[in-house]
């Protein structure tokens, strides 16, 4: 049925929001407005995109399968597999600042609300970033690509000093309100689209055994990147530890966000 609808964010589509990604030769300047990413396991089948896993999450785990999943019966590693093993994947939002040339904000402080979906390097990255400074959305991070082909991103906490959306009351409760205006409530779909056991058979049914004609985009690349790319010892936050000066804000984030 047919209506009339405005021009607003209320009506944009899940799938035609802001993706973060930092090109090569590129350095943003982000702030994790969430405490936590939502995760999920999927697998990439090839020409097809990502699919979450039907398996049980634990077994999945230990075991590297499920053979209750139909993905799973016929995951292979390697780059030429049709479906690739089981992986975990995350997604958050993020504020990405509008920066000057040396990649300090520009005032007024001007944010993106955009989404960022990463695999398990970058989430590596993340955690020790968080273990060096507790709540990242009080700490801006300066993310840098180092392969364009692979998304590989060097990932530094700015922990000198709190995060800029934090300078004063009313840049706060502007930049807060524009986020909550703009956030997904479930950012799941992001991660792998859902199917049940028949159709998932019959996906794997359709591209096990068949020679893939296409060559991969690089949006394959991208997401195959984050199932596989393993985090590598000079890919963690290089920051110096220092006091969490935004440590003592006199006001809780949880309450602001009405989280």
């Amino acid at each position: 049925m047919a209506k009339q609808i405005s021009y607003t964010s209320q009506y944009r589509s899940k799938f035609d929001y802001p993706m973060f990604k930092v090109v090569m030769g590129e350095r943003a300047r982000i702030v994790l407005i969430e405490p936590n990413p939502t995760m999920e396991l999927a697998h990439y089948v090839k020409g097809q995109g990502s699919f979450v896993c039907l398996g049980d999450y634990d077994k999945v785990m230990s075991t590297g399968a499920d053979s209750s999943c139909p993905f799973c019966r016929v995951a292979e590693r390697g780059q030429d597999s049709s479906v690739r093993p089981a992986g975990r994947r995350f997604v958050t939002h993020v504020l990405k600042y509008i920066t000057k040339r040396n990649g300090d904000p520009i005032l007024p402080i001007t944010v993106e609300t955009q989404i960022w979906r990463f695999g398990e390097d970058k989430f590596s990255q993340l955690i020790s970033a968080a273990e060096m400074y507790d709540d990242l959305r009080k700490f801006d991070l300066s993310i840098e690509c180092t392969d364009d082909t692979w998304s590989r991103y060097n990932i530094q906490a700015i922990g000198n000093k709190p995060a800029a959306y934090l300078s004063d009351k009313d840049t706060i409760e502007r930049i807060l309100t524009q986020f909550k205006s703009e956030r997904i409530a479930d950012l799941s779909v992001f991660l792998g689209r859902t199917v049940g056991e028949e159709e998932a058979q019959e996906i794997v049914d359709r591209v096990s055994g068949q020679a893939h004609r296409a060559t991969a985009t690089q949006e394959d690349i991208g997401l195959l990147a984050d199932l596989t790319s393993p985090a590598s010892a000079d890919e963690r936050p290089t920051s110096s530890p220092s006091t969490p000066v935004a440590g003592g804000l006199p006001f809780s984030l949880d309450d602001l966000l009405g989280s």
